[in-house]
């Protein structure tokens, strides 16, 4: 790439990102209601937490006292009643190690109600639930609930199983197998089993939704292919007609109207040749409106060979055009059509915005790319612009980026503009640019 092209073209990536940063910061400094404000939890969830708080305080409350009085321990009732508690609340987090606290909880005072235990001499108190209190068991209850909603099956089993193999070592360290015992490993399968079947349920639903959703997109995609058509019907029952009149008219007024100067006659004929031009571009982007993109590609599409005629149609329209280009006979098709898009949009923009000034196109080419440059100078005279749809620049520069190449525009010195491309033809220079790019930023 020459250096002069390859500066010019930095330059104007500078100020395209100058602008995009400048752009930014105007944007974070806008005031906004969502940049202050926290996310906010799903009301479902708060209220599950705000119920496992307020049974986990209602079973501490229980707990500590029975445990205290009724057990004989005293007050280290407060503390080992405190695992079961913590355990709930926990549940709501990571139901599988809430499970493996209220465990810890209830092996504490397995230990401590053992006879010659640390907290008591075991006098009469197997009379009570143990190693299971009834605080332990709805404690291990609410956890296995959830356990099962929302832990994976094979990691809820896996958690199960090991609370059972504790309890039963629990149990023969107690001296034998009590109900207590029964009544946990029971309903707490049967509420683990609730919490999988409540998952499954609105798993199902998310599906449902889901495809429901899919469904209407396809629906919409069909109305909007349907719209297309009737677009493409209504584009060719009005323009295509009054474009194929305008070719006829054009085509026969030499031998309608006699004696035409042959200033003229050259002008009819210019006009019939844009006219069929623009009519089997027509025809091509209605076929890519009714959905016959196979077709619309057999279409054939104009290239590089095709920029000279572009120019006389420009200079036609009173724009004078200095065209300088290397040899582009070998160009990928690819390739090929781009550049000619892209030097025919950027000529169309100087026809309706500056008119009368002249343009000046050049294309270099250098080993494994294609450069485009297409300048004019500021209007000597007040220009009203012709309307357009504003669509044009960012079309180039997606049939520039599609490519795997860049495209800068902006202002020149002298008040005109500027549209600088640069195309690869293969993917390594596309990846090279971009390196040499970064390198020197």
């Amino acid at each position: 790439m020459s250096t002069s092209t390859k500066s010019r073209q930095r330059s104007f990536f500078e100020r395209l990102t100058s602008a995009d940063e400048n752009s930014s910061a105007a944007a974070a400094t806008r005031p906004a209601a969502t940049s202050t404000s926290a996310p906010r939890k799903p009301i479902a969830q708060q209220i599950r937490l705000g119920a496992l708080i307020a049974v986990a305080i209602v079973l501490y409350a229980v707990q500590a006292p029975v445990l205290g009085a009724a057990y004989g321990l005293g007050a280290w009732g407060m503390l080992l009643a405190l695992p079961g508690s913590v355990g709930v609340v926990l549940a709501h987090y990571n139901p599988r190690a809430a499970v493996g606290v209220v465990l810890l909880g209830t092996v504490l005072i397995t230990f401590a109600l053992l006879p010659n235990g640390l907290f008591s001499d075991g006098a009469a108190v197997y009379a009570l639930p143990v190693p299971w209190t009834v605080c332990s068991m709805l404690a291990l209850f609410a956890c296995t609930l959830l356990l099962g909603y929302s832990v994976p099956l094979r990691d809820a089993a896996i958690t199960y199983g090991a609370m059972i193999l504790v309890s039963l070592a629990l149990e023969v360290l107690a001296g034998g197998f009590t109900g207590a015992f029964f009544v946990a490993a029971w309903v707490s399968l049967v509420l683990g089993a609730i919490g999988l079947g409540i998952r499954q349920l609105r798993a199902s639903e998310a599906r449902a939704k889901q495809h429901k959703q899919i469904s209407e997109q396809e629906r919409e995609q069909r109305e909007m292919l349907q719209e297309k058509a009737q677009v493409a019907r209504e584009l060719h029952d009005v323009v295509a007609h009054h474009m194929s009149v305008i070719t006829v008219q054009a085509s026969s007024a030499e031998y309608r109207i006699p004696n035409l100067p042959d200033e003229v006659r050259r002008e009819f004929q210019e006009i019939s040749e844009q006219s069929r031009s623009s009519l089997a571009e027509l025809r091509r982007i209605l076929g890519v409106l009714r959905g016959d993109e196979a077709q619309a590609e057999r279409a054939p599409q104009p290239g590089v060979e095709d920029l000279p005629r572009v120019i006389e149609h420009v200079g036609r329209a009173g724009t004078k055009v200095d065209f300088v280009s290397a040899d582009l006979s070998d160009l990928e098709r690819s390739v090929s059509i781009a550049t000619y898009r892209i030097v025919q949009e950027s000529l169309s923009n100087v026809v309706r915005h500056a008119a009368g000034s002249p343009a000046r196109v050049v294309i270099e080419r250098s080993i494994g790319s294609v450069e485009i440059s297409v300048r004019n100078p500021a209007p000597q005279h007040p220009v009203n612009p012709m309307p357009g749809s504003g669509h044009g620049l960012r079309g180039m520069r997606e049939r520039a980026v599609a490519l795997g190449g860049t495209l800068a525009t902006g202002q020149t010195a002298d008040g005109g503009f500027e549209v600088l491309a640069w195309l690869p033809t293969s993917a390594e220079n596309a990846e090279a640019w971009e390196l040499d790019l970064q390198g020197n930023t």
